[in-house]
This record gives structure tokens, sequence and C-alpha cells, in this order.
């Protein structure tokens, strides 16, 4: 393979790598045209590829609007990983499929910005026309999709489907695209030749996981959404796919955003958690701030929940009550209603996004530790005093990874 990509018929040159990671050619035509969606990107960090603002979406139905994503904000740069960790309905895939406009037809996004940016283009992806979007996704940000069976196509082989995504976004050049679906699997530790002439369903749940990262690679995205990577999975299997995944971005040096209600798996490979309650981000930082430091009493509550493989034994407490009615959502603070924390002044306001930390950026990302809490510090306080070092370290990471993270 030369390392050239076919577009619309017409060979280019591709902006870097060599032989079968050349990736294909970045802002061709349909994004260059894109106009109405350009915005000025000399505000932001060369090293920013996404900065979202007050995205806000609401599902349509019977009873009224389902304010399912509510005013999220946050920064992405190349190379780091952001977790949203949360309950199930929190919001957390909604705000995925967002980012990549994939969102069913009952589904609005109501406000906000969504500005990727690459190679000095910036754009607002909620605002380019279908050419440029059909070009955003999988070429700039893809997103493997939970429940790996049900993703993939049950009568197609494995190879086909990668050359119809590499059909789809331009690369004509067939034997060149199953070189490169060869040399992804390879990647993955998958039997290459094997598995790209196999059916779904001959594989087994980790390898079929294992060929969506492989096809989230094909087109070199600079941005990787993966909703419940390792659900179903055995143990020994999410092992071998945290490890391939680490490996990955240090090689490639994408950014990940990680969807999972699992802290071992957001304390191995995040560098950034956002806490995600009814909608909105409630907490945000690093690692080891936000499962050492937590100040939400929503992030504390997921914390001692998890039970722990050795140190004391300890009363496990879940997060009492039930999540609210994201169509007539309380007054003041969602949470208020469960929290242990909550006061009169709860109920009447909606506490914002701040930083915990005095002169800090209240806009998560890297650097900041943000909390939407009126009594961050005291939860701060209850929780240090609650939880031993020790303890939290096997309750976020039974192998120590997240104690490693944490020095």
């Amino acid at each position: 393979m030369t390392g050239k990509a076919t577009v619309n018929g017409t060979a280019e040159l591709p902006e870097g790598g060599t032989g079968v990671f050349a990736p294909p050619s970045r802002f061709r035509l349909p994004w260059l045209s894109a106009v109405d969606a350009r915005v000025d990107g000399s505000k932001l960090p060369k090293d920013m590829v996404l900065s979202v603002r007050d995205l806000s979406v609401a599902y349509r139905v019977r009873r009224g609007m389902v304010q399912a994503v509510r005013k999220v904000s946050f920064d992405l740069r190349r190379g780091e990983t952001l977790a949203l960790i949360g309950e199930s309905g929190s919001g957390k895939t909604t705000l995925a499929l967002a980012l990549v406009r994939l969102l069913v037809r009952a589904a609005k996004i109501t406000d906000g910005t969504v500005v990727y940016q690459r190679d000095g283009h910036a754009v607002d992806v909620l605002r380019v026309g279908s050419d440029a979007l059909r070009h955003y996704r999988w070429n700039e940000c893809a997103m493997v999709f939970q429940s790996a069976l049900n993703a993939l196509n049950p009568v197609l082989r494995v190879r086909d489907q990668f050359i119809d995504v590499a059909r789809a976004h331009g690369m004509t050049n067939r034997a060149a695209a199953v070189e490169r679906t060869l040399e992804l699997l390879k990647l993955v530790q998958l039997d290459a030749d094997r598995v790209a002439g196999s059916y779904p369903h001959e594989l087994s749940g980790g390898m079929r996981q294992r060929v969506l990262i492989a096809m989230g690679l094909l087109l070199d995205p600079q941005v990787i959404i993966l909703d419940e990577p390792t659900t179903a999975l055995d143990i020994l299997t999410q092992r071998t796919v945290i490890d391939l995944l680490r490996r990955l971005k240090d090689e490639r040096q994408f950014a990940l955003i990680l969807v999972s209600h699992d802290l071992a798996l957001a304390a191995e490979l995040a560098d950034l958690v956002a806490t995600v309650y009814a909608g909105r981000i409630v907490e945000c930082g690093s690692v080891k701030d936000v499962f050492y430091r937590p100040n939400h009493p929503y992030t504390v509550g997921l914390l001692n929940a998890v039970p722990t493989l050795s140190g004391d034994f300890r009363q496990l407490d879940s997060v009492r009550g039930q999540p609210p009615d994201l169509i007539d959502l309380p007054r003041g603070c969602a949470f208020r209603p469960r929290c242990p924390f909550g006061t009169d002044e709860c109920e009447r306001e909606d506490p914002q996004l701040v930083s915990v930390v005095p002169g800090g950026p209240a806009t998560p990302g890297t650097g900041s530790h943000t909390a939407a809490c009126f009594h961050a510090s005291e939860v701060a306080t209850s929780f240090s005093r609650h939880i031993r070092t020790e303890q939290l370290a096997e309750v976020v990471s039974p192998d120590g990874s997240a104690e490693r993270a944490a020095t």
C-alpha cells in the first residue's frame, strides 16, 4: 500500500501516518465548505479537540419533554480520556450520542454548541450540513456502541463491514481497505484472517468488542466514544480490553470519551472523571480529585456503594431514593430529595458548577475540579473521615492502579 487514500475517485496524500496507518485526508471539500458552521478557533488551545458548551437534549413523549441532558459543558484535549459515570438513566449515553448527532427522531438538541477542532480548523458540529456531518462521523469522531452483537450486522462477514465503512467515507480502493482491516484486527490482538472471514455470531463477546474497537480506528479518528465497552464480559476479557485501550491510546494519541458505571474501569483508563446526575455534570475533576476528594454527595454515594475485597468490613451505603422524573424535575437541586446534606437553600436554588479550588477554572477540563453543590467543603470533609485512603484504592481499582494514578 502506498499510503494514499482515494476521495471521490481522486488520489490524495494523507496528512500523517505511513503505510496502512496513513489516515484519509482531513477537512476535504464537505468539511471546508461548512462555512456557516465555522467558528473562531484562535482562542482554543492547539491540543483542544472538543469544546462543549451548555449542551441540552430533550425527548418528546406524551407527558411532555424529558430533559435528558441539561446545560453540559466540558473541554477535551488530544490524548485525554474523559469518563462519564452515573446511574442508568442519568443521561450519559444521550450526551455521547448528541456529540455525533445520532439521536433518535424524538430527541432534539435544544441548546448549546459542540466545537470540534483539528489542524487549525474549528467548526460547530451541531450546525454542519449532511455531507460535513458524514465526514465528521468516523473520520473525526467514532463511536463504539454498547452491545457489540447488536452493533454489528449479523448477515455480513466482518471484512465486508469494514469495507462498507471505508467505502462510505471515500476509500474506494477495496484492496487497501482489506489490508487496513487485517492490520487493525492484528492490532487489537485477533487472528486477522480468521476473524475477517467470520460472521459476528461466530465470535465471542470479547472478540466482537475488539472488532468494534478496530472498526472505530479504521479512519484514524481524533476522538473515540466508548459506550460501556466491558459490559457483559468476563473479568479476564475485561482486562484484555482495558489493556488494549490503554495501549492504543498511548500509541495513537486519540481522545477517549468513556461512558460507564464501572468505577474501576474509569479509575484505570480516565484522566478526567465526570459524575452525571439527572442530565447534568455535577462534579468533574481528575481521577485523583474525584475518587480521593469528592465534593458532591452523589459522587460520594457511588463510591460508598462499591464493595471492597480487602481491608476492614464496612457497611455498603446505597444512594437512597430514586432518580428524579426528568419531565417534572424538583425545584432547586435535583439531588436534594436524596441528599443527606440538603438544606432549604438547596430547595430554593439549583447550584451551578463551580470550581472547588480557589481561583480554578469553572469549566470541566484539564486542571479543574468542579462541583455543583452548596455544601462541597462539608461533603469532602465528611468523606475523608468516613473512608481511609487504602480502602478507597480497593474500591475504585482492586489491582491498585488508582492508587498508582494518585501518586
